[in-house]
């Protein structure tokens, strides 16, 4: 038997979708040992195989070339379905966008030709502040670039032409190495998107419903087809961000998609994600235009002054629950800054658009967001029927059709709903409505690591505990365990290893030692006293700075003479 006849016989089809499948079900973390343990199960032993064969040796390169052809073929379906997935996603994101900003300035030119005035400068308006935004980001994503591509990035942004270049830009992969930026293509396109729904689509669904209710004549369908356009492109563009930012958070986790207990609510099937895509995508745009027409209805008729009222109560309540649950300051915030803690972003996307981040623990959580969704649509609901019970005089819209509207909408709002659930993956389904740790015992959790196991792509508890400590305020961390965990940092801590933070530590990942200290000296000051400046972990922390850096010289050094040798 020759060598030919022996590499023949191996079944590469089946050895390739047996690769994959162990990748797909290892840790990252362990990765190596599982490849090298399928190697050796799997690959051609040259002992074995010699008493079939004369020459005594395997071309392990002619193996390894069938094997990878077969592995090529086995994954070219699940890329290409990637690419085709992505590319739909941009392509839908664009067309809605575009059509939006279309029917938006035919609305600019109808209410400039009726003479409906306060309708043209409002509009006019909102299109101006949100083409400013779109040249504010590309200032901002072209600083770094010449003079000649900044002022090319500004024609961009004042042509509209932003969202199709940004989008072009992400289908090719432009990283911002070829972009020269230090924004990748994909934080500049989610940038421009954000800046497109908040300050120009949302906006006008508003200013337009209302002016439509207020409006003497007949329903203009240029009206209701702008209102809607703008309603599907701002609800599309925070279903691909929320769906967007959870499936990165799951691509990350080096023990599984799925690993980490509050994040990984995507499905693994493919039917089963675009179903859970598309009904978050109903239920957004079903709940973003329940609350759009109650705000239109109730901002337009005579009990104007409802709904300040209304909106001072709900966010009183909402502090309230914050406050009852441990939760006043923004987990995310600066250290002292209250005015970030009375502006609660969390509230405001609750309000109009629910995305799936803020069911995390150091949000709203589970309990508060899927509390607060059943709360906004019965409200939404109750107000509506209220106003038409009572309230109705608008000659545009006859009572009856606008209640079938709003049904309409409502409905389609329930419906998401259950199509999310539906199709959520089930061991996260849960995160969505219930709630099983506050935010303190989430950040405290990692000081205790009896009680909490290492998720996402933390491979060691002090990985976690920086930073968790440099991300979040310390109003959540247990003051007395984090001076014992300070104090016990020293230069032989595998934490700093090297002279950059191991990838394990998330958004910190390639920072210097050094320099991650001095945000953790930042954070502490939370806890000192004025008379406390010099105390005891101050004095420590400048200590171990100081070893680190001359550390790092003192390997610079050496690395410098090895290179002269």
């Amino acid at each position: 038997m020759n060598e030919l006849n022996l590499l023949s016989e191996v079944n590469y089809i089946a050895l390739a979708r047996s690769l994959i499948e162990t990748i797909k079900n290892s840790p990252r973390s362990e990765m190596r040992e599982t490849l090298v343990e399928w190697c050796e199960v799997n690959f051609p032993a040259a002992d074995d195989q010699r008493q079939n064969n004369n020459s005594g040796e395997i071309d392990y390169r002619e193996f390894s070339v069938r094997l990878i052809g077969a592995i090529g073929m086995e994954l070219l379906g699940l890329l290409k379905f990637a690419r085709i997935g992505l590319f739909a996603r941009l392509i839908v994101t664009t067309v809605l966008t575009y059509f939006d900003m279309i029917t938006d300035l035919l609305m600019i030119r109808k209410y400039y030709i009726e003479g409906e005035t306060s309708g043209f400068h409002w509009s006019l308006g909102i299109f101006l502040v949100s083409t400013f935004i779109q040249v504010c980001i590309a200032i901002a994503v072209n600083g770094r670039k010449t003079a000649k591509q900044q002022v090319f990035g500004v024609i961009q942004a004042v042509c509209l032409l932003n969202p199709v270049i940004h989008s072009a830009q992400m289908w090719l992969d432009k990283g911002n190495i070829e972009t020269d930026s230090s924004y990748s293509a994909g934080m500049i396109l989610m940038m421009t998107r954000l800046a497109e729904a908040g300050f120009e689509s949302l906006p006008e669904c508003v200013l337009q419903s209302t002016i439509l209710m207020r409006s003497s004549g007949p329903v203009s369908k240029l009206a209701v087809l702008s209102i809607l356009s703008s309603a599907a492109s701002s609800a599309f563009i925070m279903t691909d961000m929320s769906c967007g930012q959870e499936n990165r958070f799951m691509d990350e986790m080096i023990r599984g998609r799925a690993s980490d207990k509050n994040l990984g609510i995507l499905p693994d099937s493919n039917r089963s994600l675009v179903g859970f895509v598309f009904g978050h995508w109903i239920f957004n745009l079903g709940y973003m235009l329940s609350a759009v027409m109650v705000f239109a209805a109730v901002t337009a008729s005579s009990e104007v002054w409802v709904f300040p009222v209304i909106v001072g109560a709900e966010y009183s309540m909402f502090m309230t629950i914050y406050a009852s649950t441990n939760r006043l300051k923004m987990i995310m915030g600066p250290n002292n800054w209250m005015l970030f803690d009375l502006l609660r972003v969390d509230y405001l996307a609750m309000c109009v658009f629910p995305i799936l981040i803020l069911r995390h623990p150091f949000m709203c959580g589970g309990g508060l967001f899927g509390g607060m969704v059943c709360w906004r649509l019965l409200f939404c609901l109750a107000s509506f029927l209220y106003v038409v019970g009572k309230h109705w005089k608008f000659e545009g819209l006859d009572s009856s059709s606008a209640l079938f509207l709003f049904l309409s909408c409502w409905s389609a709002a329930i419906f998401g709903i259950i199509l999310t659930l539906k199709n959520a993956r089930d061991s996260h389904r849960w995160t969505l409505y219930q709630s099983r740790e506050s935010a303190v015992e989430f950040v405290n959790s990692w000081w205790e690591p009896t009680k909490e196991k290492l998720t996402v792509v933390f491979s060691s508890y002090d990985e976690a505990r920086i930073r968790t400590f440099c991300m979040f305020t310390p109003y959540y961390v247990q003051e007395e365990k984090a001076r014992a965990w300070l104090l016990n940092l020293d230069v032989q801590n595998n934490l700093f290893e090297n002279s950059e933070l191991a990838s394990g530590c998330w958004e910190l990942a390639g920072m210097n030692c050094a320099d991650a200290l001095e945000r953790v000296l930042q954070r502490w000051t939370y806890f000192q006293r004025e008379q406390d400046c010099d105390c005891e972990v101050v004095r420590h922390l400048r200590s171990l700075q100081s070893d680190l850096r001359q550390r790092n010289e003192t390997r610079s050094e050496r690395s410098a003479v090895t290179r002269i040798k």
